[in-house]
């Protein structure tokens, strides 16, 4: 079945580079998720100032922060190969440490523990979550869970007694080993702070499959 694409104002398209909008699209997210959420495309000058060294590989940039707290990624085109093998979607600056992304919206439903929390691998499929009604926040990465002493301190902080929470990771996380074993120590060490935590696998067909 096929879902069509939002439809942007000509005034919305024109802050944005025409692939940020391409990759905004697939995504389906509306315009006024991207706005709130303060998503922006980064004026060429502006990259290797925001990263903090020059990657000559990159197109153009755009920013997805977090909040007020600083902190941003980057989704960078063209995506590139690093010397390991692995695909380059996403740059932040170095020595930032690893944090996790609350959608605006969310904001009032967050803290209360009745509510069902979805955590996900990604902003842009957090924000989509959040755009359909559901309470779902965001790790960078699969294994961004953890900082050096063990959890996250922004997921600690978190209500999470009997909270119901659901791991959300792309479809293929049972046929990759890291991911697999990080979505299952993520979820023992929620289930220490007393979370009711279930994993959620997603349906694929050939392609993987995300939230």
């Amino acid at each position: 079945e096929s879902i069509m694409e939002p439809q942007y104002s000509i005034d919305f398209r024109s802050r944005f580079h025409p692939d940020h909008i391409a990759d905004l699209a697939k995504s389906g997210l509306e315009e006024k998720t991207i706005m709130l959420a303060g998503i922006k495309t980064v004026p060429p000058g502006e990259i290797d100032r925001r990263l903090g060294w020059h990657q000559p590989q990159v197109e153009s940039a755009m920013s997805i922060p977090y909040g007020k707290t600083g902190f941003e990624r980057s989704r960078i085109f063209p995506a590139f190969i690093d010397k390991s093998g692995h695909k380059i979607k996403y740059l932040q600056r170095k020595n930032s440490g690893v944090h996790l992304y609350v959608p605006p919206c969310i904001n009032d439903s967050l803290h209360n523990s009745a509510v069902p929390l979805y955590i996900t691998e990604g902003e842009k499929k957090a924000l989509r979550g959040a755009q359909e009604g559901l309470c779902c926040v965001a790790l960078g990465g699969v294994w961004n869970w953890k900082e050096s002493d063990g959890l996250l301190g922004e997921l600690k902080r978190l209500p999470m007694v009997d909270r119901p929470i659901y791991i959300v990771f792309d479809s293929d996380f049972t046929t990759n080993e890291s991911v697999l074993m990080a979505t299952f120590r993520f979820g023992r060490e929620l289930e220490k702070l007393g979370a009711k935590v279930k994993i959620i696998l997603l349906p694929s067909g050939t392609e993987k499959v995300g939230l």
